[in-house]
């Protein structure tokens, strides 16, 4: 009987689920649900450890593993291309995304699609982007633990398969699927059975690592704070959503936020997802956090609608030599007389070419120069000695360079280095860059302020500062915004979340670079908070602004 293990590694935790059976009738063997330590010197051997000895301890099956890692290690992009081949898309993905991705270098990030819409021609694109050395770092834990993912997906993708296989989907109605994780939330927007949009909140059952913090799934404070911010979230997608169907429902996986299952957002429902397909509910204790491993082993039995790989660069050609040997040395010799013919033919190509590129060079110095012995005047008036001179040694091959072409290239050259020298001596010098505004940057950072004014009560903008910075490599040009800010409720914690409200909403624009975490104060007062010298990272360039 064929077997699969799933297993969803968390910053804090992590599940497996073993299924064994047929895609369409999987069943659930065993699972696990453990915690990750923290807090050691060697924190990916000490997750290795935990997960080894706890597979150890319930003697599970290691083969066919599928590894699913947290939604907010992902960037999301949407890319339309013109057409619909998935061998195309793959092709081009990278470079239709780069543009797109400014905080990281393309060659250090793995990319993924999903196809949202599109037809015969053109193609709507979900892409994912993680950086190899995040994903680098979850393999390592697997491979420590004596696993070896054959695949590797995020929680959102392996969230929608499960849905579907628990009839979650339908092609008549639409839906919000929401996966609450240790430190980050994936919502997912499935409109007719396909998904439409994707989306990653980095908040969750866990306060963030660099906060210091050690809670539990259970602390009151975090949970309140995150399931509030949650809860918006959720509204913000129910909103903006333009979907076919009517939407129905949102599911929650994984942890459970306080206060917001069983209550309706904006009329809609939200549901806990609950007990697994094909298993009792009653003998599985927080069945919903086994969701999205049991949606990643369902994908390796073969099933599943959607077929993610975030390891298809690794493993394109790995044990693909071992069984084309022979193939591939038969192949070898025919390209070698195929290679040996094509060089014939494009050595007498190339010889028509030079003669060619020969009469081209005469007649382009005639009609530059001209011909004064025959009374030919040229259209270039004044040329410098250097390039007369070089463009007539160039026809008696009198030049370092012997190939035509290169002797035309370096004509151009000279003729576009005498063009810029005429440019600049008119004052119109095209190589100047005007550097990013300061005020620019400002007003895109304050604007979301005033976006958000409605949400944020009672707030005030203490001091506001702007530095300009080159880019260098590839690093693009920026604007470094400095902000100190105070944000009033009727408490700290009522405050805090507004201040992560402007935070959140700062980073999901396409503006937005990057920021530098920095501490709250609370007033003496006792009803707000201050924040001193919050810094964000911007590229005016890709800011929109309303001209009056």
């Amino acid at each position: 009987m064929a077997r699969s293990l799933g297993i969803r590694l968390g910053q804090r935790s992590f599940e497996i689920v073993v299924l064994n059976g047929s895609p369409k009738q999987a069943k659930l063997d065993r699972h696990i649900i453990g915690t990750l330590p923290t807090g050691g010197d060697d924190p990916i051997a000490d997750a290795a450890a935990a997960i080894r000895a706890a597979i150890e301890k319930e003697n599970l099956p290691t083969e066919s593993v599928g590894l699913v890692i947290e939604t907010g290690l992902a960037a999301f992009r949407t890319v339309r291309v013109p057409f619909s081949d998935p061998a195309k898309i793959e092709a081009v993905l990278k470079f239709e995304v780069e543009s797109q991705l400014p905080q990281w270098n393309i060659d250090d990030v793995v990319v993924d699609f999903l196809v949202a819409s599109g037809n015969e021609v053109e193609s709507n694109l979900i892409v994912s982007a993680v950086q190899k050395a995040d994903l680098q770092r979850q393999l390592s834990i697997c491979e420590g633990a004596g696993l070896e993912p054959l695949e590797a997906e995020l929680e959102c993708t392996a969230l929608v398969n499960a849905a579907s296989h628990a009839g979650l989907l339908d092609s008549e109605s639409a839906c919000v699927l929401v996966h609450f994780g240790d430190v980050s939330t994936a919502l997912v927007l499935v409109d007719g059975g396909e998904v439409k949009s994707v989306r990653a909140i980095h908040s969750g059952a866990f306060a963030p690592a660099q906060e210091g913090a050690e809670e539990a799934a259970d602390n009151g404070a975090h949970l309140d704070r995150v399931s509030g911010l949650l809860k918006r979230e959720i509204l913000r997608t129910i909103s903006s959503a333009e979907t076919l169907q009517p939407l129905e429902a949102v599911y929650v996986a994984g942890y459970e936020p306080t206060g917001l299952v069983g209550e309706e957002v904006e009329g809609i429902p939200v549901e806990a997802i609950g007990v697994l397909p094909d298993a009792d509910e009653d003998e599985i204790e927080d069945a919903s956090r086994l969701y999205v491993a049991w949606g990643a082993a369902l994908r390796e039995l073969g099933g599943g609608v959607l077929k993610p790989s975030l390891r298809r660069e690794e493993l394109r050609f790995l044990g693909k030599f071992e069984r084309l040997e022979l193939p591939l040395a038969v192949l070898a010799l025919l390209l070698v007389t195929i290679f040996s013919v094509r060089a014939i033919v494009t050595y007498k190509h190339i010889k028509q070419s030079e003669t060619n590129l020969t009469t081209w060079l005469m007649a382009s110095n005639r009609h530059m120069l001209g011909v004064p012995l025959e009374g030919v005047p040229g259209r270039l008036r004044n040329p410098s000695e250097e390039l007369a001179e070089y463009a007539n040694d160039a026809v008696k091959n009198d030049v370092p360079e012997k190939a035509r072409f290169d002797q035309l290239t370096r004509i151009e050259r000279m003729l576009q280095q005498e063009i810029i020298a005429a440019q600049r001596d008119l004052g119109q010098d095209v190589e100047i860059v005007q550097p990013m505004s300061c005020l620019d940057g400002i007003v895109l950072v304050i604007g979301v302020l005033n976006e958000l004014k409605a949400d944020l009560g009672q707030f005030s903008i203490r001091k506001v500062d702007a530095d300009y910075s080159s880019g260098k490599g590839s690093r693009p040009d920026s604007v470094t915004v400095k902000l100190d800010l105070t944000f009033r409720g009727s408490g700290t914690i009522e405050a805090t979340e507004r201040f992560y409200s402007f935070l959140n909403a700062v980073r999901l624009k396409p503006w937005y670079l990057s920021d530098k975490p920095v501490k709250e104060s609370v007033l003496e007062t006792g009803d707000g908070i201050f924040i001193d010298g919050m810094t964000f990272a911007v590229d005016v360039n890709k800011g929109e602004f309303v001209t009056l």
